[in-house]
């Protein structure tokens, strides 16, 4: 190949150099250059709509209640004040068996006041109230179910009294066919400070053995100061039999 000749290709390359440089460079720099931002939504887009749909089916789909439902339960009842609703705590337990959780709702009124309520779930997914009491429980954490006779039953401390007595009274319910049943209840504290001269205090218990159940009360009279114990303190035993429904006492 002559001189000439490479001189001439080496011109040739050069001048498409150019010609490459001046057209594309200017449409790069007319290109958008993607924010973070822009580059994270163009990510969702790519995913197609039925995916995020059913993701946010899976999400919002779980079983819990949620406290404005039960607050929506409680207003069936005819319960609509917000002085209840500060005083609302409500916890779901399963009761009987089903696989499906009852909901226990409480409303603390006061010292001894206040409402405790059982909703029942039915096969439908409603639910339904199965049991209302004016009672000020202790608490909706029950701890492990009380099991005798293959059943399981659930310990509500009820906790009541007035000026100058303070009373705990266990309960034992049983839920059967969509019914609360009250299995048996028997004191587990009885302060009177009432009238001077005549305080006392009763702690009780029970035990469940065998499927017999064992309960004890032991009464001391106290002092005037409510705390000393004056004299000597008795106590008294009874031992019930469970019938698969209710606990009754041998004599």
């Amino acid at each position: 190949m002559t001189r000439n000749n490479k001189v001439l290709q080496l011109s040739i390359l050069l001048v498409c150099a150019i010609v490459v440089i001046v057209v594309i460079g200017p449409f790069k720099k007319d290109q958008p250059r993607l924010s973070d931002e822009n580059t994270h939504e163009q990510a969702i887009a790519s995913v197609p709509e039925e995916s995020i749909g059913s993701e946010e089916v899976q999400q919002s789909s779980g079983g819990a209640i949620s406290l404005e439902q039960v607050k929506e339960l409680l207003m069936k009842q005819g319960i609509n004040d917000e002085l209840y609703w500060e005083a609302l705590s409500y916890e779901e337990v399963e009761l009987d068996g089903d696989d499906e959780p009852e909901v226990v709702a409480a409303i603390d009124g006061g010292s001894h006041l206040g409402a405790f309520f059982i909703f029942n779930k039915t096969s439908s997914g409603d639910y339904s109230l199965i049991f209302d009491k004016s009672w000020k429980v202790a608490s909706l954490n029950f701890g492990a179910p009380i099991e005798v006779a293959e059943k399981k039953l659930l310990q509500v401390v009820e906790m009541t009294g007035g000026s100058g007595v303070s009373v705990q009274i266990a309960h034992l319910l049983e839920i059967q066919n969509g019914e609360v049943i009250e299995a048996w209840q028997g004191t587990l504290k009885d302060m009177n400070a009432m009238f001077g001269g005549n305080y006392y205090v009763v702690a009780g218990s029970f035990q469940i053995v065998n499927d017999i159940m064992y309960a004890w009360e032991t009464r001391s009279e106290l002092e005037d100061d409510t705390v000393t114990v004056k004299g000597k303190p008795t106590t008294t035993v009874k031992m019930y039999t469970y019938n698969g429904t209710q606990f009754i006492e041998q004599k």
